[in-house]
């Protein structure tokens, strides 16, 4: 019985490493999906031609959907985590289990408050782009042709 366990601990601290490796691979993701988001924003903000302004604001809206795709893989893949096998793991770094836990509490709950914060980000870019996509910005060099009265 003692053997089982044993044996079992290195599989089960294989599993955690690999799903702390998709985690963080799809924070990659998410980071590269924000950063893209926020670039299209800064294209559609210097474009005054509306089909490029339309083109932006399509490819924005692709680019949120896809984000959120992940930021919900990334929630399932922290749901999916047994946080006492990194417990664990923070013990063989020489952390009590009282400062691994909380360590450990803490880092994923900073994760996701970034996760969140990258998600809200993008979806305000293009939000502000749909809202301001009905409208063509100004260069400031039109003339006002109307007659005051």
């Amino acid at each position: 019985m003692l053997y089982e366990s044993v044996s079992a601990a290195p599989c089960r601290g294989n599993s955690v490493l690999r799903s702390l490796l998709h985690i963080d691979g799809l924070l990659d993701r998410i980071a590269d999906l924000t950063k893209n988001a926020g670039l299209l924003h800064q294209r559609f903000q210097s474009t005054t031609l509306q089909s490029d302004r339309e083109t932006m604001v399509a490819r924005l809206r692709e680019e949120v959907t896809i984000l959120d795709r992940h930021v919900e893989e990334h929630k399932k893949a922290v749901r999916s985590i047994n946080f006492q096998d990194i417990v664990a793991l923070y013990g063989v770094a020489g952390r009590t289990s009282e400062e691994a836990l909380a360590e450990v509490q803490g880092d994923f709950e900073g994760v996701g408050s970034m996760v969140e914060e990258m998600r809200r980000c993008a979806r305000e870019a293009l939000a502000d782009a749909v809202h301001e996509g009905t409208e063509t910005p100004s260069t400031g060099s039109e003339i006002d042709l109307s007659e005051e009265e």
